[in-house]
């Protein structure tokens, strides 16, 4: 495992676009050019975003653990100038393994005894990031939301990524400040 988190921590943040040209870094047009990179590509061109990073990983761990891979965002159409992440988590003796890269939440591998507990320190870290950087207004973090998505395929568009995001039946919402686990449909 150490190996891996080497391998994803000398990934350097950027992307791939549409016409294979690296970017390093975002860019104005990052939105309308990525393109979701292969394992292949992701190791070999060394640059990526969380949405590469998270794929990668699951690439890689996915026969040997079980893994879910989770997606939070502001989800206001149209008007949305906040970050979005997505990370994964695997099952290794009864525990919830967070993997996150240096330009994650929490850089490194971190150990939780349930499911919920990742959730909900991954979405106290990423709304504390966009209050205190992004400056969060209140209204706008009731549009919140955090799923657990399936696998997309590669070299689609950063647009059809979140929407392959969005559409998962596994959704978690902020009411009255508080994760509603309610409503979570769990992965089996």
């Amino acid at each position: 495992m150490s190996n891996l988190l080497n391998i994803i921590n000398e990934i350097q943040y950027g992307y791939l676009d549409k016409d294979n040209i690296i970017h390093k870094g975002n860019d104005d047009e990052w939105f309308s050019k990525y393109k979701l990179q292969s394992k292949e590509e992701i190791l070999t061109n060394m640059v990526g975003n969380c949405y590469d990073v998270t794929e990668l990983l699951r690439s890689c761990l996915e026969n040997a653990y079980k893994v879910e891979t989770f997606f939070m965002m502001i989800a206001i159409p149209y008007k949305n100038n906040y970050p979005i992440h997505s990370y994964l988590v695997y099952i290794d003796n009864n525990c919830y393994n967070l993997i996150e890269n240096k330009f994650g939440l929490n850089e490194g591998i971190h150990v939780f005894k349930t499911r919920e507990e990742v959730i909900k320190c991954q979405a106290s870290s990423y709304l504390k990031l966009l209050r205190n950087i992004y400056n969060l207004k209140e209204d706008d973090e009731k549009h919140f939301v955090i799923t657990s998505f399936d696998k997309p395929k590669s070299g689609i568009s950063a647009s059809s990524y979140i929407d392959n995001a969005l559409s998962s039946p596994r959704v978690l919402t902020l009411i009255d400040g508080k994760l509603n686990f309610e409503s979570y449909e769990e992965k089996n």
